[in-house]
Protein backbone atom coordinates (compact mmCIF):
# COMPACT_ATOMS: atom_id res chain seq x y z
CA UNK A 1 0.00 0.00 0.00
CA UNK A 2 2.69 1.96 0.30
CA UNK A 3 2.62 5.05 -2.58
CA UNK A 4 -1.36 4.64 -2.72
CA UNK A 5 -2.88 8.31 -2.45
CA UNK A 6 -6.52 8.56 -0.53
CA UNK A 7 -9.06 11.58 -0.85
CA UNK A 8 -10.22 13.16 2.20
CA UNK A 9 -13.67 13.82 1.74
CA UNK A 10 -14.45 17.43 3.16
CA UNK A 11 -17.19 17.62 5.20
CA UNK A 12 -19.77 20.63 6.55
CA UNK A 13 -19.85 18.58 10.01
CA UNK A 14 -19.31 16.05 11.60
CA UNK A 15 -20.43 13.44 14.66
CA UNK A 16 -17.90 12.71 17.17
CA UNK A 17 -19.02 11.38 20.94
CA UNK A 18 -22.34 11.96 20.03
CA UNK A 19 -21.96 15.38 19.52
CA UNK A 20 -21.92 17.50 15.99
CA UNK A 21 -19.33 19.77 15.36
CA UNK A 22 -18.90 22.04 12.16
CA UNK A 23 -16.16 23.00 10.09
CA UNK A 24 -16.53 26.79 11.17
CA UNK A 25 -16.59 25.51 15.03
CA UNK A 26 -20.72 26.71 15.44
CA UNK A 27 -23.08 25.00 17.58
CA UNK A 28 -26.34 25.56 15.35
CA UNK A 29 -26.35 21.97 14.53
CA UNK A 30 -25.52 20.41 18.05
CA UNK A 31 -28.32 23.03 19.73
CA UNK A 32 -31.20 21.86 16.93
CA UNK A 33 -30.39 17.59 17.20
CA UNK A 34 -30.58 18.45 21.30
CA UNK A 35 -33.99 20.47 20.90
CA UNK A 36 -35.50 18.35 18.55
CA UNK A 37 -34.58 15.54 20.86
CA UNK A 38 -35.96 17.07 23.83
CA UNK A 39 -39.06 17.99 22.16
CA UNK A 40 -39.55 14.51 20.93
CA UNK A 41 -39.45 13.07 24.48
CA UNK A 42 -41.36 16.31 25.92
CA UNK A 43 -44.06 15.01 23.58
CA UNK A 44 -43.73 11.59 24.39
CA UNK A 45 -43.61 12.02 28.19
CA UNK A 46 -47.05 14.12 27.30
CA UNK A 47 -48.72 11.76 25.29
CA UNK A 48 -48.06 8.85 27.12
CA UNK A 49 -49.48 9.93 30.49
CA UNK A 50 -52.90 11.38 31.45
CA UNK A 51 -52.42 12.92 34.82
CA UNK A 52 -49.03 13.08 36.76
CA UNK A 53 -48.34 15.05 39.82
CA UNK A 54 -45.81 17.21 40.37
CA UNK A 55 -42.94 14.72 41.87
CA UNK A 56 -43.76 12.51 38.63
CA UNK A 57 -43.08 14.84 35.67
CA UNK A 58 -39.40 16.27 37.30
CA UNK A 59 -38.79 13.04 37.87
CA UNK A 60 -39.67 12.20 34.42
CA UNK A 61 -38.66 14.64 32.89
CA UNK A 62 -35.20 14.68 34.29
CA UNK A 63 -34.57 11.62 33.44
CA UNK A 64 -36.24 11.85 29.73
CA UNK A 65 -35.69 15.39 28.62
CA UNK A 66 -33.47 17.31 30.42
CA UNK A 67 -30.26 14.46 29.42
CA UNK A 68 -31.11 15.69 25.94
CA UNK A 69 -30.48 19.79 26.47
CA UNK A 70 -27.36 18.48 28.81
CA UNK A 71 -25.21 16.30 27.36
CA UNK A 72 -21.63 17.16 27.23
CA UNK A 73 -23.18 21.22 27.16
CA UNK A 74 -19.81 22.05 28.56
CA UNK A 75 -17.93 21.02 25.23
CA UNK A 76 -20.57 23.10 23.31
CA UNK A 77 -22.65 25.25 25.51
CA UNK A 78 -24.06 27.32 23.11
CA UNK A 79 -23.16 31.00 23.14
CA UNK A 80 -24.97 32.77 20.09
CA UNK A 81 -28.31 33.91 21.80
CA UNK A 82 -30.34 32.64 18.85
CA UNK A 83 -29.08 28.62 20.05
CA UNK A 84 -29.44 29.98 23.72
CA UNK A 85 -33.20 31.24 22.84
CA UNK A 86 -33.72 27.89 21.07
CA UNK A 87 -32.59 25.57 24.22
CA UNK A 88 -34.70 27.57 26.59
CA UNK A 89 -37.71 27.38 24.45
CA UNK A 90 -37.92 23.60 25.78
CA UNK A 91 -39.16 25.10 29.19
CA UNK A 92 -41.21 28.35 27.83
CA UNK A 93 -43.59 26.40 25.61
CA UNK A 94 -44.77 24.78 28.76
CA UNK A 95 -45.46 27.81 30.51
CA UNK A 96 -46.71 29.43 27.08
CA UNK A 97 -49.72 26.34 27.17
CA UNK A 98 -50.75 27.15 30.50
CA UNK A 99 -50.92 30.99 29.45
CA UNK A 100 -52.84 29.73 26.44
CA UNK A 101 -55.27 27.81 28.71
CA UNK A 102 -55.79 30.54 30.95
CA UNK A 103 -56.18 33.37 28.00
CA UNK A 104 -58.92 30.61 26.75
CA UNK A 105 -60.82 30.52 30.27
CA UNK A 106 -60.89 34.15 30.03
CA UNK A 107 -62.27 34.87 27.07
CA UNK A 108 -65.21 31.85 27.39
CA UNK A 109 -66.30 33.11 30.68
CA UNK A 110 -66.88 36.74 29.40
CA UNK A 111 -63.33 38.35 31.79
CA UNK A 112 -61.73 39.26 28.38
CA UNK A 113 -63.51 40.52 25.79
CA UNK A 114 -61.81 39.64 22.30
CA UNK A 115 -63.38 41.09 18.97
CA UNK A 116 -62.95 38.20 16.61
CA UNK A 117 -63.72 38.37 13.00
CA UNK A 118 -64.66 34.11 13.02
CA UNK A 119 -65.57 34.16 16.87
CA UNK A 120 -64.46 30.64 18.78
CA UNK A 121 -66.04 27.70 17.61
CA UNK A 122 -67.06 26.19 20.59
CA UNK A 123 -68.70 22.58 20.00
CA UNK A 124 -71.54 22.39 22.59
CA UNK A 125 -72.02 18.59 23.07
CA UNK A 126 -75.68 16.90 22.00
CA UNK A 127 -75.87 14.04 23.09
CA UNK A 128 -75.48 12.34 26.95
CA UNK A 129 -71.74 10.84 25.83
CA UNK A 130 -70.55 13.85 24.94
CA UNK A 131 -72.27 15.52 27.98
CA UNK A 132 -70.32 12.80 30.15
CA UNK A 133 -66.84 13.49 28.13
CA UNK A 134 -66.28 17.02 28.71
CA UNK A 135 -67.26 20.45 29.28
CA UNK A 136 -69.77 23.21 27.59
CA UNK A 137 -66.84 25.13 26.28
CA UNK A 138 -65.27 22.71 23.98
CA UNK A 139 -63.48 23.78 21.22
CA UNK A 140 -63.27 22.71 17.71
CA UNK A 141 -60.31 23.03 15.75
CA UNK A 142 -60.74 25.36 12.55
CA UNK A 143 -60.05 23.60 9.64
CA UNK A 144 -57.53 25.50 7.09
CA UNK A 145 -56.52 24.57 3.80
CA UNK A 146 -55.12 28.12 2.69
CA UNK A 147 -53.61 29.61 5.60
CA UNK A 148 -51.19 27.40 7.37
CA UNK A 149 -50.27 30.19 9.56
CA UNK A 150 -53.78 29.86 11.28
CA UNK A 151 -53.31 26.88 12.69
CA UNK A 152 -51.05 28.98 15.07
CA UNK A 153 -54.07 31.34 16.18
CA UNK A 154 -54.75 30.60 19.71
CA UNK A 155 -58.58 29.23 19.55
CA UNK A 156 -56.51 26.19 17.01
CA UNK A 157 -53.35 26.12 19.23
CA UNK A 158 -54.54 25.02 22.77
CA UNK A 159 -57.87 23.03 21.17
CA UNK A 160 -56.07 19.88 22.48
CA UNK A 161 -55.51 21.03 26.16
CA UNK A 162 -58.67 22.87 26.29
CA UNK A 163 -61.13 20.17 25.56
CA UNK A 164 -58.85 18.36 28.86
CA UNK A 165 -60.57 20.34 31.67
CA UNK A 166 -63.54 19.05 33.47
CA UNK A 167 -66.75 21.23 33.60
CA UNK A 168 -65.45 22.01 37.82
CA UNK A 169 -62.40 24.06 36.04
CA UNK A 170 -63.90 25.43 33.70
CA UNK A 171 -67.10 26.95 35.18
CA UNK A 172 -64.60 28.06 38.28
CA UNK A 173 -65.65 31.35 39.56
CA UNK A 174 -62.15 33.15 39.55
CA UNK A 175 -58.83 32.40 37.51
CA UNK A 176 -56.80 30.75 40.10
CA UNK A 177 -58.79 28.09 41.00
CA UNK A 178 -58.91 27.27 37.27
CA UNK A 179 -55.41 27.46 37.45
CA UNK A 180 -55.30 25.54 40.35
CA UNK A 181 -57.32 22.43 38.41
CA UNK A 182 -55.31 23.19 35.19
CA UNK A 183 -52.04 22.73 37.03
CA UNK A 184 -53.35 19.29 38.77
CA UNK A 185 -54.97 17.50 36.02
CA UNK A 186 -53.75 19.01 32.48
CA UNK A 187 -50.44 20.38 32.35
CA UNK A 188 -48.80 18.32 35.28
CA UNK A 189 -46.66 21.19 35.58
CA UNK A 190 -43.18 21.53 37.04
CA UNK A 191 -43.73 24.95 38.26
CA UNK A 192 -42.98 25.17 42.35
Amino acid sequence: MEGTRHNLLVTRSERDLEVQIRDDLKWEDQVNIAVNKSNKALGMLKNSFKYLNKKSFKMLYSALVRPNLEYAVSVWSPILKKDVNAMESIQRSERRERGDLIQMFKIANGIDSVNLIKGINFKYPTNQLAKLQGHKYRLEREIVRNCPSRNNLLRNRVVNKWNKPPESAVNAEIVNNFKMVIDKKVLATQYS
